[in-house]
């Protein structure tokens, strides 16, 4: 956007309208830092936004953390969020052996 001759790369700004701000203050640590404060609360959030963004090692973080936390309750949600985070294989893979268990 910002070399690509659009409005975005004249005004020097890009507007992201469709982020919570406590979401995108964490990507943003997490840019800055590799750390998320809080990723018991905002883990599956941060994976859908991070597959969109395509911020690949926070996408990592927030599967590694959610397999660490996978249990019979949830895995049906975690199979499906693999999915709708770009395909985490990992996750769902972990999550439909739960679910066939």
């Amino acid at each position: 956007m910002l070399k690509s001759g659009l409005k975005e790369s004249k005004d020097g700004v890009v507007k992201i309208d469709d982020v919570p701000l406590h979401l995108m203050k964490e990507i943003l640590r997490f840019v800055y830092t590799d750390k998320v404060e809080d990723m018991e609360k905002n883990a599956v959030q941060l994976l859908i936004l991070a597959d969109k963004y395509d911020i690949e090692d926070l996408a990592v973080v927030c599967e590694n953390y959610l397999l660490e936390k996978l249990t019979v309750q949830n895995a049906m949600e975690m199979f499906d969020l693999s999915h709708i985070a770009g395909g985490r294989e990992l996750l769902g893979k972990k999550s439909k052996e739960i679910i066939m268990w």
